[in-house]
């Protein structure tokens, strides 16, 4: 019972820890670097969240 338990626990924790990695690319899609010298390329996936 206890490692069925876990195991969902475990699950949704991961889908949690998922959209929130998600959440987070599509919010930065659109932001410069805070670095001040240097900005990699971005991804062409992450090209495609971008909002304008």
């Amino acid at each position: 019972m206890k490692k069925i338990i876990r195991k969902n626990l475990g699950i949704k924790l991961l889908g949690a820890v998922n959209c929130l990695a998600l959440c987070l690319t599509a919010y930065t899609a659109n932001l410069a670097c805070n670095w001040l010298y240097y900005q990699e390329d971005e991804p062409e996936e992450v090209k495609k969240m971008r909002k304008f």
